[in-house]
């Protein structure tokens, strides 16, 4: 147990100093800190974003199939042409419901469509050319 008349007992309570003022029950504390802030509500909400519109599966299909048929040689005689009208309807419906977004996929597959076409119309045309001989004797010979 120790002593509390020690003077190293770091318990000791010590009378209030006469410079101190005393508080009364119903006094505010003078020393005392102010209340802290209080924190300030969310911002509202925006809400949701607005969906965009849906896209044309046919501007879509129209695309894919016209760059398929432009990136594989073999299939691109047929391909192209129904990248071609896939698009030619997809921009038609798309007149009918404006609501709806692919413009530029719809062009994109009936340009590069058209571009297929008539790469394949040249090489139709050339080997028919080629092999008549219209072209030229040396090109006829290969054909024989």
């Amino acid at each position: 147990m120790t002593n509390p008349y020690d003077p190293n007992n770091p318990y000791q309570q010590y009378p209030p100093q006469q410079g101190a003022p005393q508080q009364g029950p119903y006094q505010p504390n003078p020393y005392s800190q102010a209340p802290a802030p209080q924190p300030q509500p969310p911002y509202p909400g925006y809400g949701m974003y607005p969906q965009p519109p849906p896209n044309n599966g046919l501007a879509i299909a129209s695309m894919v199939v016209s760059l398929v048929s432009l990136l594989v040689c073999q299939l691109g005689i047929v391909l192209g042409p129904i990248g071609l009208i896939l698009g030619h309807v997809a921009l038609r419906k798309l007149k009918e419901q404006p609501a709806q977004r692919g413009r530029g996929m719809a062009l994109a597959g009936v340009i590069i469509g058209w571009i297929v076409l008539a790469i394949w119309v040249g090489v139709i045309l050339f080997v028919v050319l080629a092999a008549t001989g219209t072209l030229g004797p040396e090109l006829q010979s290969e054909f024989e």
